[in-house]
């Protein structure tokens, strides 16, 4: 297998450090796509559907990996919220399982929906938590999400395996990562993605308005990858003065916290799932827009040898963050059984995602790229510590693609880029599922 897999485990990596926010974010200028003339402006990538082509429900979606390659050619507009809502319904009547409601509303009233495959089988039985939508403007992750999770059904009740460009899967393959019982939420903030499906606006945080200022739309909403009870008191728990900040406590930013951890419905419901299925032992959190495989920690660099060097530990607060350190001499404790898990994997994902779409993909700790607070990723890899009555979850998030540099917003993929995550993102599940399985 030939592969461009580059696997980051020394300095930060400046180009992949700005993946997540826009230039004009970064810079803190104005947003072109509600201010400035910008020579973009206008180009939306990939439009987004109308009407339904699910038919409310009554036609189960099918993704290209269980389809001849020239399916591909169908893959042209990105699923509107009616069509997302539809696809996990018809999935359900066509294949079985269930439709699982999170009790939280949103600000909008809406609903989080996911699926749990498999009928009538026990709670106990699912220990694969996928998700994906939580960052709105990230185009496309839901539609492949979906796509792929009909990829397995289709493929399991026609007994073949799956194919994603040249990379293909056998249908034993197939029937093992079913085994493991999945639960699946494509979109995790459905007020933000109907928002910024609405008016292109490059949207990334929930609809939230609590802390709007008069005449400032873009201070409404939080980021939701930031708001979960992992350091989330980032003042206090990191260094003073970082390059980069692992959140923000203005409105105004795009990664803005909200007022306390899991202040909002749609992290709340993240962690419902997890409360609601205490099986789960792998979560994947999906995500665009720059390739790229990451496990926890998120705060600081991994050590495996002192194990008081914890987000738990008081004694570091303030002194998180800073890679390379210079004076504070802090790592975060990982077991270095699950550092050599999350490794494997992720070089794995990363080479056959090469594999598959031709363009680099890094495999990283999050925290050698810039820290983080609050994310769920390590959130729940986070929980069995806390508890350690619970499970151990072995979380990752992939960010598959690359930005469209067209676009008005650099997340709006065109339908080519489109149609290259769909293959990219169902090489990364399935090798993730494989992973899941072997280590389990």
């Amino acid at each position: 297998m030939k592969s461009s897999l580059l696997l980051l485990l020394g300095p930060v990596y400046a180009q992949l450090a700005q993946a997540c926010l826009e230039e004009w974010e970064r810079t803190g200028s104005t947003n072109p796509t509600t201010g400035s003339i910008h020579k973009r402006q206008g180009n939306t990538g990939a439009p987004i559907a109308k009407g339904n082509r699910f038919a409310d429900g009554k036609i189960p979606p099918r993704g290209i990996g269980s389809q001849p390659r020239e399916a591909i050619d169908n893959l042209t507009t990105i699923m509107n919220m009616d069509e997302v809502t539809s696809a996990l319904h018809a999935l359900v009547d066509e294949f079985g399982g269930s439709i699982v409601e999170a009790p939280f509303p949103t600000y909008e009233n809406r609903t989080l929906l996911g699926a749990k495959l498999g009928a009538g089988l026990p709670d106990s039985a699912y220990t694969v938590f996928l998700e994906a939508g939580i960052h709105a403007r990230e185009r496309g992750a839901p539609d492949h999400l979906i796509n792929f999770i009909a990829d397995l059904l289709w493929a399991e009740r026609e007994g073949t395996g799956l194919a994603y460009g040249g990379v293909t899967y056998t249908a034993e393959e197939v029937k093992r990562v079913l085994g493991l019982g999945i639960i699946f939420f494509p979109v995790v903030n459905p007020d933000g993605v109907a928002y910024d499906q609405e008016t292109h606006s490059c949207w990334r945080k929930n609809r939230n308005p609590a802390s709007r200022a008069e005449g400032q739309d873009r201070s409404s909403g939080i980021d939701l990858n930031r708001n979960a009870d992992y350091l989330w008191d980032f003042g206090k728990h990191f260094k003073p003065g970082l390059p980069r900040l692992p959140a923000s406590a203005d409105p105004n930013t795009e990664e803005f916290h909200g007022t306390a951890a899991f202040s909002e419905p749609e992290t709340r419901n993240v962690r419902w799932v997890l409360d609601a299925y205490p099986s789960v032992g792998w979560f994947l959190d999906l995500h665009s827009n720059f390739g790229s495989v990451f496990w926890s920690w998120g705060d600081d660099a991994n050590q495996v040898n002192e194990p008081s060097q914890t987000f738990l530990n008081a004694t570091y607060d303030g002194k998180r963050g800073e890679l390379p350190d210079r004076d504070t001499r802090y790592g975060s404790y990982m077991d270095p059984r699950d550092r050599d898990v999350f490794t494997a994997i992720g070089a794995t994902m990363a080479g056959r995602m090469f594999d598959a779409v031709g363009h680099e993909v890094k495999a990283s700790q999050v925290s050698h790229v810039y820290p983080t607070s609050g994310t769920v990723q390590d959130y729940a890899y986070a929980r069995h510590i806390v508890d350690p009555g619970l499970k151990k979850i072995l979380s990752m998030t992939v960010e598959f693609g690359e930005k469209n540099g067209a676009a008005s917003c650099s997340f709006y993929p065109s339908v080519e880029m489109y149609r290259r995550n769909t293959i990219e993102v169902g090489v990364a599940l399935m090798e993730y599922l494989l992973g899941a399985a072997r280590y389990s």
